[in-house]
């Protein structure tokens, strides 16, 4: 330094400006090697295969190596962004897929009513008071039942089965069957309400000689019935609005059973 003429005071700070160049080259040496990272761990791009390899099996040596870089890599990655619409959405979803799993494997159980008989206009009433009902309706139509009637076939009484031949045989309360249908020409000795009662005229006319007589249905008026289908709480409703429109009867019905 004496041959440059420095003085030891430039000496000094050339020494200290050395210093710190060769620092400065070093600290670029190590990051070049950590692959451009100074501080923390080592990117697992920047290390060879075997280095990959052998940093990321310390932990698990059983894993593979893609399973192991795998694990690695998030080990190092930050947590990804995190949006509270979508958890919402997906919640919904999983709700709603829960839901329809239930009602699907657990039905709940249903009842059955039959509303009637009712007249046409009593029907038209009933229709509307159902209107906003949320169960299962179906409207029936069925011809009511007037009873039972013992009657001398037309065929037996023009081989001469008549009324004064009944009368002479003690049988009374008879009539001539004039009016048009499957009856007409008959001769009826006797209506009740319950079959019963009719098949007991029936042997009564027999012991008295009345041969070829026949119990028939007296059909009545078409009258219609609606069947309502639903779980308990939708069967209360019905029968609320039964008691606030009292025409026809409520009776329980079947329901069938879901195969």
């Amino acid at each position: 330094m004496k041959r440059l003429g420095l003085t030891p005071a430039a000496v000094y700070w050339w020494s200290v400006v050395t210093a710190l160049v060769v620092l400065n080259l070093i600290v670029l040496v190590v990051a070049a090697v950590r692959g451009g990272v100074l501080w923390g761990p080592v990117p697992l791009e920047s290390l060879s295969a075997g280095l990959r390899s052998e940093w990321v099996q310390v932990d698990k040596p059983w894993l593979t190596e893609g399973q192991s870089l795998a694990q690695a890599s998030s080990r190092f990655s930050g947590p990804g962004a995190v949006s509270l619409s979508q958890g919402k959405q997906d919640l919904k979803t999983a709700l709603s897929e829960a839901q329809n799993k239930v009602n699907e494997e657990v039905s709940p159980q249903q009842f059955c009513l039959l509303w009637g008989p009712l007249l046409p206009d009593q029907k038209q009433r009933v229709a509307d008071a159902l209107g906003k009902w949320s169960g299962a309706r179906q409207e029936i139509q069925r011809r009511e039942s007037l009873g039972f009637i013992v009657v001398v076939p037309k065929s037996r009484v023009l081989e001469g089965e008549n009324i004064a031949s009944l009368s002479k045989k003690g049988v009374s309360d008879v009539f001539f069957i004039g009016t048009p249908g499957p009856l007409q020409g008959g001769i009826s000795v006797g209506m009740f309400r319950s079959k019963e009662r009719a098949n007991a005229q029936l042997s009564n006319l027999k012991d008295k000689g009345v041969l070829g007589a026949e119990v028939r249905e007296r059909p009545g008026p078409i009258r219609t019935f609606f069947e309502l289908k639903g779980t308990a709480l939708q069967i209360n409703e019905v029968r609320q609005i039964h008691t606030n429109n009292p025409r026809g009867e409520l009776s329980e019905c079947e329901v069938e059973e879901a195969q």
